[in-house]
């Protein structure tokens, strides 16, 4: 069977709603043929600290090939250990979840409050909150995830996460320093993808606050080096590392194409781990939606109520498969259709190329036929009439054969702009070839 690939890229990940209300089964329908077609493994989940991500939603992810990372913010300015966090962690574990960071930021006074932000002895502090949350999270069977850190911060990152792994080893938790991951924020900044490439080695004379002249500190993307060496020095050895949060920015001087180039080649160093150490385990672009009134909705790949992003079409025709094969398709999902409850609003897909399943006909012709076509229009692309209502604008290929005879009318009625092809194999080829 011919196919064509994608490129390999398994370090690609994303930020999902920058808030813990969007894990309805409703929205794994709406996001989980985004998220594949985007080429997502992994994915940050902004998680409650008083309750769990519904099992149906984490494990729906999971079962798609994409690794949660979930990030809670538990507080720092008070008693930061729940009674029944184990519990929680343990259900977590049996679900097949890998990696939590328990707090985030903790070299900012945001993080603590006015209350609680006092430098004296603050890595002291943080340390006696997170390494006990860390222990937890380890013995439940998880791998913590040592907080990222602002770049730069109210407290120099770079003294904080010296200072921070010095204290947990001084303190006697070396097998917690040796399975810890440490999570990092690699935003580019207005600086070339590689400033800074090389880490203190390659810029000694680069110190806390102080960046001379001809010389490159930190703060861009390849914050990486700098927290590896920084950490080996520590540890003995490169730890790995999550970038939670990395990308171009949207701002007043980033256009959108900007935007997009910018993220397309941090994803292309990605693939290479020439350019990009496989101690990186994964980059989490930011982000993928957010609600209207977040103050985080102009980031956006998917901005509310708009068109999606040009970075959107531009992964989706480098990273996405052929075809996305929904593993929940019911043996009748063809012949009816199940209208979810979805508004314009509700409608992320931008364009859903909707195939007979390869029960109905020859999937290796379909492919075939339908390859220029995606990649020039690059359309989330599957079997599920479902995910085709959360679509604005649906071609469908076949007629009454594979597809309910009202299925056009229904997904109009719903507000989608629908094309349907049908007609002889040949006819098909032919009409796909002009559009």
């Amino acid at each position: 069977m011919e196919k064509s690939t994608p490129t390999p890229n398994h370090r690609i990940g994303v930020r999902y709603f920058p808030d813990t209300i969007h894990f309805r089964e409703s929205d794994l329908g709406i996001w989980l043929p985004e998220l594949t077609s985007l080429g997502t493994k992994w994915i940050v989940l902004e998680t409650p600290i008083d309750r769990a991500i519904p099992e149906s939603f984490l494990c729906g992810l999971i079962k798609a090939g994409i690794q949660p990372i979930l990030q809670m913010r538990l507080p720092l300015n008070g008693t930061a250990i729940r009674a029944d966090l184990t519990t929680l962690l343990q259900v977590y574990a049996s679900w097949g979840l890998k990696y939590l960071c328990p707090i985030d930021q903790p070299n900012t006074l945001q993080a603590w409050g006015d209350g609680s932000w006092v430098q004296q002895k603050l890595v002291s502090r943080f340390l006696d909150r997170f390494i006990p949350i860390a222990e937890q999270i380890s013995q439940a069977g998880l791998q913590p995830v040592f907080p990222a850190l602002a770049p730069g911060g109210n407290f120099w990152d770079t003294v904080f996460l010296r200072s921070s792994l010095q204290g947990i080893k001084d303190r006697g938790h070396t097998r917690l320093l040796e399975s810890m991951v440490i999570g990092a924020y690699a935003w580019p900044g207005n600086h070339p993808l590689d400033w800074g490439k090389g880490g203190p080695q390659a810029w000694p004379h680069v110190h806390p606050y102080d960046t001379p002249e001809n010389q490159q500190d930190h703060l861009g993307f390849r914050i990486f080096d700098w927290y590896s060496q920084i950490s080996e020095k520590v540890i003995g050895k490169p730890p790995q590392i999550i970038l939670l949060g990395t990308g171009a920015q949207m701002n007043a001087d980033t256009t959108p194409e900007d935007h997009a180039a910018v993220n397309i080649e941090i994803a292309a160093q990605l693939g290479d781990y020439k350019i990009i150490p496989q101690n990186v385990l994964a980059a989490c672009f930011s982000i993928l939606a957010a609600e209207s009134d977040h103050p985080l909705s102009n980031q956006a790949w998917y901005p509310p109520g708009k068109d999606q992003q040009p970075i959107v079409a531009q992964f989706k025709e480098k990273y996405s498969p052929v075809t996305i094969d929904t593993p929940e398709l019911a043996p009748d999902e063809q012949t009816h259709i199940e209208i979810p409850e979805t508004t314009l609003q509700q409608k992320p897909i931008k364009h859903y190329l909707l195939l007979p399943h390869p029960r109905w006909g020859n999937p290796d012709w379909f492919l075939k036929a339908t390859r220029s076509f995606v990649k020039k229009y690059a359309p989330t692309t599957g079997y599920s009439i479902r995910e085709a209502f959360f679509a604005r604008r649906v071609t469908i290929i076949g007629g009454v054969q594979v597809f309910p005879e009202n299925l056009r009318a229904e997904l109009e009625k719903q507000g989608s702009e629908v094309l349907q092809i049908t007609g002889s194999g040949t006819e098909i080829a032919t009409q796909l070839a002009e559009l």
